[in-house]
């Protein structure tokens, strides 16, 4: 009984009086708000927009920050694995005073994506908020568009400019202590594959890493061109006979149909791989169905089990030797929670505690009750446990 009434006493110390602030200088995507549009037309509505996801399932977390920029990968239905922090010189910056994003990231599929296209900008306002275009080329790249008034192309998260934050702090209420948001439980940065599940230290030996810093698989995509094609160049289309043909200003709309706002869709132009350039009417040579993709009839992403895997297998990885293993039982937990634990750390720590003497540690208990990561810093936590300790000492008094 004793215990219960400790324990209430501490989670009412630690939780109800605390007010919220929004991350300041770094921050991750809001689970809600997660998915971008590459549009194919004007209204981006017809033809159907290709969808990005900020928040892939196994791979690094899209993270925000003043210094470092936007770091982390995203997934393409139809331009494949986007990383925000490609090899070289180019990247994502964001300007901490006005929210805009500037540089490029690479697609798998379309090659650079521009965020600082002619004309156009990419910019978090002051709710976080997602807004403006950028710009991918191939067969299926066109304007990426942000902007939460449109359904589906709301990306959201908790940074937000200098200007926002200091409206969001003035504006809070006073309390003894403070929730402070936005310290992200992420794979290490230094991750060489972050599109691969796991913490890859080297290259896994049957991948590849191509222009943008992605590994893929060592699978040649177009054997009838010299070299390996890890994936269809953006100036390709694979054609029914699973040859990758050149783009021409004569073939294209014989390669790539267009489709008529106007008409249904015929049979000759359904899309059978839709991860793939072009319009496949059926399935092209040398490629099979999997999940809704096709892939390469050699592919096998775990050369190690018997038969070919054309995905990794759940709750597997792969490891730097290129095979396939189980994950531990932290790790299956870690992948099935990564909404919670991928997206930050709440720390407690009241106001007066200066940052700088700040010593956090874990209170990992508060995982299981409340679904959430929390860390207090050390000189709160003493002066909670004195707190405690006096309110104990009245209460045997009573």
């Amino acid at each position: 009984m004793k215990f219960i009434n400790y324990f209430l006493i501490i989670a009412i110390l630690l939780i109800i009086p605390v007010s919220v602030k929004a991350s300041e200088s770094n921050g991750t995507i809001e689970s809600g708000n997660k998915t971008a549009l590459v549009c194919h037309s004007v209204d981006c509505i017809t033809p159907t927009p290709g969808i990005i996801n900020f928040m892939p399932t196994g791979a690094v977390p899209v993270t925000i920050d003043d210094t470092n920029g936007i770091d982390g990968v995203a997934w393409g239905n139809e331009i494949g694995w986007i990383n925000f922090d490609p090899t070289g010189a180019e990247g994502l910056i964001i300007d901490p005073s006005t929210g805009i994003i500037s540089g490029k990231a690479w697609s798998q599929v379309s090659g650079w994506i521009n965020f600082s296209a002619t004309g156009q900008s990419v910019v978090v306002n002051s709710s976080g908020e997602f807004f403006g275009y950028a710009w991918t080329g191939g067969p299926y790249g066109g304007w990426i568009k942000f902007d939460c008034s449109f359904a589906g192309a709301c990306v959201k998260t908790d940074w937000r400019p200098v200007g926002a934050r200091s409206a969001v702090s003035n504006d809070s209420p006073t309390s003894t202590q403070t929730q402070r948001s936005g310290q992200t439980s992420s794979s290490p940065s230094n991750d060489t594959c972050p599109n691969l599940k796991g913490y890859q230290n080297s290259i896994p030996s049957n991948y590849k890493k191509d222009e943008g810093g992605l590994c893929l698989l060592d699978v040649d995509y177009c054997k009838n061109i010299e070299g390996v094609q890890l994936t269809i160049p953006s100036s390709h289309v694979l054609n029914g006979s699973g040859q990758c043909i050149f783009l021409t200003d004569e073939n294209q709309y014989e390669l790539i149909p267009q489709q008529s706002a106007l008409l249904d869709v015929t049979k000759d132009q359904y899309d059978f791989c839709p991860n793939l350039f072009g319009m496949q009417s059926k399935l092209p040579t040398g490629f099979v169905m999997h999940v809704d993709e096709c892939v390469p009839e050699d592919v096998d992403y775990c050369p190690n089990f018997l038969g070919n895997q054309y995905s990794i297998p759940q709750n597997m990885k792969v490891t730097n030797e290129g095979k396939c293993v189980r994950m531990t039982p932290a790790e299956i937990e870690e992948n099935e929670n990564e909404g919670i634990k991928d997206e930050k750390i709440w720390v407690y720590q009241y106001d007066f505690v200066p940052d700088f003497f700040g010593i956090q540690v874990a209170i990992p208990f508060f995982l299981s009750l409340f679904g959430k990561n929390y860390e207090i810093d050390l000189i709160s936590l003493f002066i909670t446990l004195n707190l405690i300790g006096l309110v104990m000492f009245f209460l045997k008094k009573l």
